[in-house]
Order: structure tokens, then C-alpha cells, then sequence
């Protein structure tokens, strides 16, 4: 059955990834001396990321507490395996911090983007979401470094890094717009499209 007129299909999502993977990886040089991703923010990236990395499962839980208590956000998640998206969630975050911005890594961002695009997460949504992670990897920044100076550094770079991944997953909204394509399709999770990943 097909789907219904202006709605995507497999092919529309298939042409969205790769138009939208191809256009940041064109750029990514660029973008990223535009969020002022250089080699000492790549580096304090990666050692922050280790902190965070020890701590993920803490804050994806945090994450999903919070998001249970808004039932606008918590029907999103109720046709999917959510342990599966906490891992996939857990998997990008790694790729994010631990790739240099890799293009596995724009894949994955690019993936995460189509996957909310096509469940028709609102952006605010969205946005929500990223901030209530940003907030806890403050708190865990802030706590780990005891407020010292090399704490503000750290959390500048993390802050570019998860803007910058933000990023990424909106720009698959601008494009879906730009090729008129609705969200809709299937989503039950088979094709690994899942919310929060």
C-alpha cells in the first residue's frame, strides 16, 4: 500500500539522507570552523567525552524520566523498544565525541534527524530534548572540575559539539522542506529509524 499523496516513502527518505549527508559533509570544514571546533576543542571533546561516557546511562535515564512526564513527548515513544533507542541514543553520543566528526558520524546525525523528521517530532520537541542533555552534561562538567576555569573550557567545547550535532539532525527538517516531503511513512522501528537515536 502506498503511502498517501505528499508523504514520504522508503525511496523519498533514502534521496532525503543522502541529499542531506552529502550537503554537510560538503561543508563540514567549514561548518565546523564556523562553531569554532578546532583541534583543542576536538581534544577537550574527547577527554570530556570520556567523563560523560562513564556517566551516559545516568543521563539518558534522566532524559527519559523527564521526557515520561510530558505526554506530548512520551507518544513518540510508545511503539518503539525504548532499551534499543537508549543504546542506539548511547551509540551516537559515542560517535559524536569519539569520531572527530567522522563522516560515520554525519551519517549517524543525518539518521537522527530523518528518524524525528519522519515520526513528525516537533522541532520544540526536538530543541527540548537536546537541552535537558546539555543540562545535565553541565551539571556533570561543572561537578567533575569543582567550577574550575578548566571547567568553562570544557564546557564550551561540549556545548559547540552538541549544537553542532543539533544542528545536523534540523537541517534534514530544512531540506525534507526544501524537497516538499511530509512526514509519515513507516515507522515502526523495522528499518532502525527510531526517535532518539
Amino acid at each position: 500500500m502506498s503511502p498517501p499523496p505528499g508523504v514520504g516513502n522508503e525511496k523519498t527518505y533514502v534521496e532525503l539522507t543522502a541529499l542531506a549527508t552529502e550537503g554537510i559533509i560538503k561543508r563540514i570544514d567549514r561548518r565546523l570552523a564556523f562553531y569554532q571546533i578546532n583541534d583543542d576543542a576536538r581534544s577537550m571533546i574527547v577527554e570530556t567525552g570520556r567523563i560523560i561516557d562513564e556517566n551516559m546511562p545516568q543521563i539518558i535515564a534522566a532524559f527519559y524520566r523527564h521526557v515520561g512526564t510530558f505526554p506530548e513527548a512520551a507518544r513518540f515513544l510508545s511503539s518503539f523498544d525504548v532499551a534499543e533507542i537508549k543504546l542506539r541514543q548511547k551509540e551516537h553520543w559515542n560517535r559524536l565525541m569519539f569520531s572527530g566528526f567522522s563522516e560515520d558520524y554525519v551519517h549517524s546525525a543525518v539518521r537522527v534527524g530523518v528518524a524525528h523528521y519522519r515520526i513528525n517530532l516537533p522541532l520544540y520537541l526536538y530543541i527540548s530534548g537536546y537541552n535537558n542533555f546539555m543540562g545535565n552534561v553541565v551539571d556533570l562538567i561543572v561537578n567533575h572540575y569543582l567550577g574550575a576555569l578548566v571547567s568553562a573550557q570544557h564546557l564550551r567545547s561540549m556545548i559547540k559539539a552538541i549544537s553542532f550535532d543539533m544542528d545536523i539532525a534540523i537541517s534534514v527538517y530544512t531540506v525534507a522542506d526544501r524537497l516538499k516531503l511530509k512526514p509519515g511513512g513507516s515507522h515502526d522501528g523495522a528499518d532502525g529509524n527510531l526517535p532518539w537515536h
